[in-house]
């Protein structure tokens, strides 16, 4: 059985250039990044909560990151967002909106009827390719909102 998602992993083309706009999304120290130097790539786990999101950097030779880059040419599936919750989502859109990012926002009531499903998208312009959506964590129904 699944018990919980531990992070997504993220093919990046400059890794410190990533790991700066994760950590400032996320308001991550980037002295708490676990940073990792494999044969093939370089690796930054940037910890959110009791999770963290992988960044990858090819180097040398790293066959099933050049196959997966090499499929996306010919096909539109991949990585489309991360998906992260905050308690606090006027305050966290009102600061990526003073930095500079577009963000989009949507209210969603098909996901749980009842429920006003605030969301906010940050661009994949902003973060080098990847959209984030932020979900207001306090409009979800407490039997989500209680296990994350």
């Amino acid at each position: 059985m699944f018990t919980k998602l531990d992070h997504p992993g993220i093919i990046v083309k400059d890794i410190n250039a990533a790991a700066e706009k994760y950590c400032d999304i996320f308001h991550v120290d980037p002295s708490d990044i676990i940073k990792v130097d494999v044969d093939n790539m370089f690796s930054y786990l940037i910890p959110i909560g009791k999770q963290c999101i992988e960044l990858m950097q090819m180097k040398g030779s790293a066959p099933r990151q050049r196959r997966y880059l090499e499929a996306l040419r010919n096909q539109p599936d991949g990585l489309f967002h991360i998906n992260v919750f905050t308690d606090d989502y006027d305050n966290e859109v009102r600061m990526l909106k003073e930095k500079g990012c577009q963000v989009e926002e949507d209210v969603v009531t098909e996901f749980f009827p009842g429920y006003l499903l605030r969301m906010a998208w940050i661009p994949p312009e902003f973060t080098g390719g990847v959209w984030i959506e932020l979900v207001d964590q306090t409009a979800l129904p407490p039997s989500i909102r209680d296990n994350n």
